[in-house]
């Protein structure tokens, strides 16, 4: 969601629980996300209570947006727990693209007094369903402050609630996440120095609130700092709450995990004698991991991303003391295609003399297959070896075929300074907001001596192309993968015999190989022609 009234939005991004899509082939519009509400008892109701049921609702947001296609539909639960009814106005909204957060309201009527038939009834439901693309995230609806109750009206828009609204921003920078012995090495360096949260007015009237912020250890129980202040309204009014930290270390000195939580909550109004409306809205925190990994993401992707007609793409990270990566982290999102069985290429470049990463300096390198995992799942990726790093390093993939991998981006979060991608084998700095969902996995024991350094060299050649079935190759090779067009690794081959790549039997066609060759790893193309 983006500039939604108050917290705890709903987003109908499309896909399933499981964060599969629905149907990753299918072209035409379909039934996606549907969300119900738990019983209600309306058998008290009366026909003249004047029963309606209101929401905020958005399309886009961060996400991707809606159009004509798409709908979102309203729906009541009749007394015989099976037929639903669509109220005839305002019972279905169309999608028009990016939109900020509209309110919408619609009359519940008793409809009949049939026990069957009626809506009054002691297990009322309501559902809001929405029709758009199935094959992944392409059609984001966002929901918010759903409120059914009697003696409304049409115009009855106004709530007496102040409200959080935004995730307060992170306590560290400029990570979400990091190691623990990286922070307590300078934790000035690594906390902000002032956390920003959000409020709104949801009213016609002026309003002061008294709100309180305070740092919890999740992992003792003791409270780290506590801050209250006051924070005023104007009408129908929407700010951004700033709140400076007092210390320059948000933990003790330790090894062991730590997980903190910063948590702002409006206590009351500061003048008002009555109270607020909604107080499940009032308080909202953020969760901050002191581990064993860096993140610059919040973990939760509002949307999938790869630039255009990239290669490799790479995030930088800075170490704060010597250590080693051991892993590294991605989060896939399906979308359009199915990438199950391909692959990419996970890749730890050095640093080059521009401070980008070093195509010449390749730390190390993993073939890895694509897998989809839960919402927000991450896959971790274990590097065959530790890798030793004394100072800035760049960790991402690079896949040359086929349909391209794509990760999920968090729009809450910004690091794109950190990120670059390359096209042509030339680096350029990726300047759209968000953070990709990769991660750095430190820690482990690195292997004697100075780490293997990989070069993209074509130092082999591969003849005759095309050819008939036998391939040569020029130079000995200890490794081959082979691949199809569409990214998918179909043999690896550890023990190369006489320096050959034997494809007869294959269907007729173009393959790709890849050749690792003592420190030197090269991509061909091969065509097999028919017998």
């Amino acid at each position: 969601p983006k500039g939604h009234p108050t917290k705890n939005v709903v987003t109908f991004d499309g896909l399933k629980a499981n964060g599969q899509a629905y149907d990753i082939s299918a072209t035409n519009p379909g039934e996606v996300d549907v969300l119900t509400s738990r019983p209600i008892d309306l058998s008290n109701v009366q026909p003249g209570d004047s029963l309606y049921l209101s929401f905020f609702y958005q399309g886009g947001g961060f996400g991707e947006g809606t159009d004509a296609g798409n709908q979102l539909f309203i729906e009541f639960l009749r007394g015989n727990d099976v037929d639903w009814l669509q109220p005839l106005e305002g019972g279905v909204i169309l999608g028009n693209e990016k939109t900020a957060f509209r309110q919408h309201i619609v009359y519940v009527p008793r409809n009949s007094t049939s026990p069957n038939l009626t809506l009054y009834h002691d297990k009322f439901q309501f559902r809001l369903r929405t029709v758009g693309f199935q094959g992944g995230s392409g059609d984001v609806w966002n929901v918010d402050y759903v409120y059914l109750n009697t003696g409304r009206n049409r115009g009855d828009t106004i709530f007496f609630d102040v409200a959080t609204t935004q995730t307060p921003t992170s306590l560290l920078t400029p990570y979400t996440a990091m190691p623990i012995k990286h922070y307590l090495h300078n934790p000035g360096s690594y906390t902000s120095e002032e956390v920003i949260q959000g409020g709104a007015n949801l009213n016609s009237d002026f309003r002061i609130s008294q709100f309180r912020a305070n740092i919890i250890n999740r992992e003792t129980g003791n409270q780290v700092q506590k801050k209250d202040s006051i924070q005023y309204f104007e009408e129908f009014s929407r700010h951004t709450i700033p709140v400076e930290q007092t210390s320059n270390s948000v933990i003790d000195n330790t090894d062991e995990r730590r997980v903190l939580e910063y948590k702002f909550h409006f206590i009351s109004p500061a003048i008002d004698p009555e109270p607020f409306e909604n107080r499940f809205n009032d308080t909202i925190s953020r969760y901050h991991v002191l581990s064993d990994y860096f993140a610059y993401d919040d973990g939760s992707a509002e949307r999938s991303y790869r630039p255009n007609d990239a290669t490799q793409i790479a995030i930088k990270f800075v170490p704060a003391i010597n250590d080693t990566l051991k892993a590294v982290s991605f989060y896939f999102v399906p979308f359009l295609h199915d990438l199950l069985g391909s692959s990419i290429m996970v890749k730890v470049w050095g640093v080059d003399s521009n401070g980008q990463p070093d195509l010449n300096n390749v730390l190390a390198q993993k073939s890895v297959g694509i897998s989809y995992g839960e919402l927000n799942q991450f896959k971790r990726v274990n590097l065959d070896d530790p890798v030793p790093v004394s100072g800035p390093f760049f960790v991402g993939w690079s896949q040359t075929f086929g349909n391209k991998a794509l990760l999920g981006f968090d729009m809450n979060t910004d690091s794109k300074q950190f990120r670059y991608y390359n096209v042509g084998g030339v680096w350029h700095p990726d300047l759209n907001e968000g953070s990709l969902m990769v991660r750095a996995m430190m820690g482990g024991s690195p292997l004697a001596g100075a780490p293997v350094t990989f070069t993209e060299a074509p130092a082999i050649k591969v003849y005759p192309n095309p050819g008939n079935g036998i391939f040569n190759l020029s130079h000995q090779a200890e490794i081959l993968e082979l691949y199809d067009l569409n990214g998918r690794r179909l043999s690896v081959t550890n023990h190369v015999i006489n320096n050959r790549i034997d494809l007869r039997g294959m269907p007729a066609g173009l393959y790709l190989v890849r050749v690792r060759h003592q420190n030197q790893v090269s991509t061909h193309k091969l065509m097999l022609q028919p017998n």
